[in-house]
C-alpha cells in the first residue's frame, strides 16, 4: 500500500493478530482516510464517525484487512452528520470485505452529484468479479437524504454480499 496523508496508519504483516479499535470518536476531521495494511482482522467497535470537514467519514479502499472472510469489521457503530459525499465510500481498487454489523447510519445529506448519501459503492465494470464485497446485518439507516442513483445507500449488485435485519427509516432523494 502507497502511504497517504492519513490521521490514522496501521500496518501489520502477521496474519494472526487481530487489532480491534473500541468506543473512539472521529468527529470534524479534515483528513477523511484511516489506512490500514493488515494481514488480520481489523475491527472497529461502538465508534462514532461523524461531521467530517471533508469528501467522506469512511474511504473503505484504504482499509485492508484480510484475516478473515469478513474482512474489516463495523460493529455498533455510527456513521453521522455528514455533509458533502457519501459518509462511507468504496470503489472498485478496493480488494478486501466489509462487514457492518448493528450500526447506525443518520443524518447524512448531500445536495448534488450522483451517489447516496450514507453508503456508496462503485464496481465500473459489471461483468467483472468484484473484488471486494459490502455485507450489512442489523444496521438502521434514517433521515439521510440524498440525490441520483440509490439516494441514501447504492451499491453495485456484484459487490453486496448480503443485506439482512436492517432498517430503513425516514430516508429520501431530493
Amino acid at each position: 500500500i502507497i502511504s497517504l496523508h492519513s490521521f490514522i496508519y496501521l500496518f501489520n504483516e502477521d496474519e494472526t493478530i487481530n487489532s480491534v479499535i473500541t468506543n473512539c470518536t472521529f468527529s470534524k476531521n479534515i483528513l477523511g482516510i484511516i489506512q490500514v495494511d493488515m494481514q488480520g482482522t481489523l475491527s472497529f467497535v461502538d465508534c462514532t464517525f461523524e461531521n467530517y470537514n471533508t469528501d467522506h467519514l469512511l474511504v473503505l479502499e484504504y482499509i485492508s484487512s484480510s484475516g478473515t472472510e469478513d474482512g474489516t469489521i463495523y460493529n455498533n457503530c455510527i456513521f453521522q452528520r455528514h455533509r458533502y459525499e457519501s459518509a462511507i465510500f468504496i470503489s472498485n481498487s478496493c480488494n478486501t470485505n466489509h462487514s457492518f454489523i448493528n450500526c447506525i447510519i443518520q443524518d447524512n445529506i448531500i445536495s448534488s452529484g450522483n451517489s447516496g448519501s450514507s453508503l456508496y459503492a462503485l464496481n465500473n465494470d459489471f461483468n467483472d468479479k468484484s473484488e471486494f464485497t459490502i455485507s450489512i446485518e442489523g444496521c438502521i439507516f434514517q433521515n439521510n437524504i440524498g440525490v441520483g442513483e440509490g439516494g441514501w445507500i447504492s451499491i453495485s449488485s456484484n459487490n453486496l454480499g448480503f443485506l439482512k435485519d436492517s432498517q430503513f427509516i425516514n430516508n429520501s432523494v431530493i
